[in-house]
């Protein structure tokens, strides 16, 4: 691995480790993707350093509130959509803090925000998670990709999912008495080509 690539990645799970966070899952569908309506230019940003934040409960009291400081959040660094899985968060967590989570994993460089790199993360997922409106196929391996900043990687993996669909759907018509074994599989594991084929080696013996 060349030094530059091997830095990155040091860095990267280094930043996941003292934020103890993990994105990705197979467990739900996407959320929409909001336009933030920026009028800030996509450029190079401080984090915020004098927001104020309140306890907790206050947000779970005024979800629609959250989500509105979440989207000013955005915003007022030029990102064009808020992330879904920001949207997600809200349940348990303050905007701020899914705020400086997102941004220091996925678009930071020191206490430096690139809003440009943000908006090629943000992208990428929503490209994903279009394919993911009708069966919530693991997501992990997309966001692990665009963590460290692999964008090649994370446009291959998403013309993967949309193989692996349509590899799923071809599998449902044919065998429909397979139908749950097959999503279940697909959800998981479908960016492993190998188990793939042996499944489908299994239905057609």
């Amino acid at each position: 691995m060349p030094f530059t690539a091997l830095k990155q990645n040091i860095k990267v799970h280094f930043k996941t480790i003292i934020k103890g966070v993990k994105y990705g899952d197979s467990s739900r569908l996407p959320l929409d993707y909001i336009k933030t309506h920026t009028s800030s230019e996509a450029s190079l940003y401080r984090f915020p350093k004098d927001a104020k934040d309140e306890p907790l409960e206050y947000y779970q009291e005024f979800p629609k509130l959250s989500e509105t400081i979440l989207l000013s959040l955005f915003s007022s660094i030029g990102v064009i959509y808020l992330p879904e899985v920001t949207r997600f968060e809200l349940k348990e967590k303050r905007p701020m803090k899914i705020f400086e989570t997102f941004v220091f994993i996925f678009g930071s460089e020191g206490d430096t925000i690139d809003s440009h790199q943000l908006n090629r993360v943000i992208d990428r997922l929503k490209k994903m998670d279009s394919l993911r409106e009708q069966y919530p196929l693991n997501s992990e391996p997309v966001y692990k990709a665009l963590m460290y900043r692999e964008i090649e990687k994370a446009d291959s993996l998403i013309e993967q999912m949309r193989e692996a669909l349509s590899l799923m759907k071809e599998l449902i018509d044919s065998y429909p008495t397979h139908k749950v074994e097959i999503e279940e599989r697909f959800v998981k594991e479908w960016n492993n080509p190998k188990i793939l084929q042996q499944l489908k080696k299994r239905i057609d013996g």
